[in-house]
């Protein structure tokens, strides 16, 4: 099982369009690295990195980030 698999699972079952805190999501995870507080570009829809390969496989992108409030909207793009 991977690091973020519980965030995938999650997002399957939630609604097509989801806020979380940073915090909702390091529950899930076991943690976030600095980078996901600090940069946007780690909340990036990028296939080739571990942590948006799990919400584009549940079929997500992230819609917008708020590094202010630490605050991450999801929104659904398809239904496997």
């Amino acid at each position: 099982m991977g690091k973020y698999d519980p965030l995938r699972d999650s997002l399957r079952a939630a609604p097509d369009d989801i806020e979380w805190t940073f915090d909702d999501v390091a529950d899930l995870v076991g943690g976030l690295p600095a980078s996901a507080r600090d940069y946007p570009a780690w909340w990036g829809n990028e296939h080739t990195h571990v942590q948006s390969a799990a919400w584009l496989s549940a079929g997500y992108k992230v819609e917008s980030v708020d590094l202010v409030h630490g605050r991450v909207r999801f929104r659904r793009t398809h239904r496997e």
